[in-house]
């Protein structure tokens, strides 16, 4: 929702300019007004949503993304391709270098066919974006990695086996050397900041990058983590939005009013997905999206349709669904909810 609107009081005796002083007026605050746009269907944006993990755009302006295995799109929505034909995981893109997961060539597993893929343990390759110099980098202690969850800082590749799949925190140089385990925790999210690496356990701790000092920031039991200016900002186990200072101090309730679904934090703002009517049982309540400040004031509704429980993101735009109907009923006929992925430029 635009702030502060600037107000246009113009004197003319013309009507014509009048009017047209009065369109200039509507056209300038409208620019910087908080637009929520729908995403086309089949477009490249809901392609995108719609995989496992992707991308920004290269220098050669392909977009990387995984479907079942890694594909690439233009930014402008053209030329869809395989790029990798068998069974993999799209990891992360560094400069002109694709990294992926292999889960057909493991030597370990020489007699495995795509059908058996399930079985075999990933290994871990980088390939150019010609496709040349395809390399294998190290073996992957884990049938599957948290592909939304891969954080590439300083040289090296952050990443955990996806949940239920194993514990621990992994770090290997993007050359493939120097692959080891950083803790034994089990580590549901973790961010990285500050030359400190902050875990979700349960509560939230904090390691040195090389694994060791292990602290505690925080008891609390925690479901998200964010790290933001020298804060950490979390979702409470009873469901409410708080932070605390990266060293443990300041412990603050953000909104308390409010069942919070999930957050994610813009250059300006936090955006939050909100159950506004605490008197409603939480699986019958709408959620609804929000922003607010940093430090939890000028709470603002940005949408009155109902909201789905989760965000997507890129350098751009924030990605959230909306319900257009809701499911009801015609007879004993039940008539699904229609809903469909808007965007708002980050603010």
């Amino acid at each position: 929702m635009p702030q502060n609107k600037r107000r246009y009081y113009i004197v003319i005796p013309s009507i014509l300019f009048l009017a047209l002083a009065g369109l200039v007026s509507f056209l300038i605050i409208y620019q910087h007004s908080d637009k929520i746009d729908r995403v086309r269907k089949s477009s490249m944006e809901e392609i995108l949503l719609n995989s496992y993990r992707y991308d920004s755009p290269s220098e050669t302006d392909w977009i990387y993304y995984d479907d079942g295995n890694v594909k690439r799109i233009k930014q402008n929505g053209q030329d869809k391709q395989t790029f990798i034909s068998f069974a993999s995981a799209f990891i992360v893109r560094i400069d002109d270098w694709i990294y992926y997961l292999d889960y057909v060539h493991n030597p370990e597993f020489p007699d495995k066919n795509r059908a058996s893929t399930s079985l075999n343990l990933p290994v871990l390759y980088r390939i150019k974006e010609d496709g040349t110099q395809s390399t294998q980098l190290c073996n992957v202690p884990s049938h599957y990695v948290d592909e939304r969850g891969v954080i590439y800082s300083d040289g090296w590749i952050y990443f955990k086996p996806a949940d239920s799949y194993g514990r621990g925190l992994y770090r290997v140089k993007t050359d493939g050397s120097q692959f080891h385990k950083l803790t034994d925790e089990y580590v549901s999210r973790f961010e990285i900041s500050d030359g400190k690496i902050y875990l979700l356990t349960g509560g939230i701790n904090r390691i040195n990058l090389d694994g060791s000092n292990f602290e505690s920031v925080t008891d609390d039991i925690a479901h998200s983590l964010i790290v933001n200016d020298g804060f950490v900002y979390y979702i409470a186990d009873k469901h409410v939005l708080c932070r605390i200072k990266s060293d443990g101090a300041a412990e603050k309730e953000l909104l308390t009013d409010f069942y919070i679904k999930d957050f994610l934090i813009g250059e300006n703002y936090i955006y939050c997905l909100l159950i506004d009517d605490l008197t409603v049982p939480i699986y019958d309540a709408r959620t609804y999206l929000y922003r607010m400040n940093f430090d939890g004031t000028n709470l603002q509704k940005l949408s009155q349709k109902k909201a789905g429980n989760s965000f997507w993101y890129d350098d751009l735009y924030l990605y959230f669904r909306l319900v257009e109907r809701e499911e009801r009923y015609d007879g004993d006929i039940v008539v699904p909810a229609v809903s469909n992925i808007y965007k708002i430029k980050w603010a």
